[in-house]
């Protein structure tokens, strides 16, 4: 009765990743290792990291994503339309 299991990739966006890790694991979550994504920033390129960083608590067929900017000078220069839906 007190697992989770209606909730599909929902999504917290902060400035403050720490505060709300901390927030979430006093209620009870556990969350995988920050993973920097990478994307491509010009077609054919090879990917590179953007500034932001994310954070996850999986269950078994879903899972809590925190995502925050990691890097405000990196992300401040990924133009809007290199970060597409990002």
């Amino acid at each position: 009765m007190n697992d989770v299991n209606v909730l599909h990739h929902v999504g917290i966006i902060s400035r403050d990743m720490g505060a709300v890790i901390e927030q979430y694991q006093r209620l009870g979550f556990t969350f995988a290792p920050l993973t920097l994504p990478r994307i491509p920033l010009e077609a054919g390129a090879e990917p590179k990291p953007i500034g932001v960083g994310n954070r996850c608590a999986i269950f078994e067929n879903n899972y809590l994503e925190i995502l925050a900017v990691t890097d405000e000078a990196r992300w401040g220069a990924v133009t809007r339309e290199q970060r597409g839906p990002f």
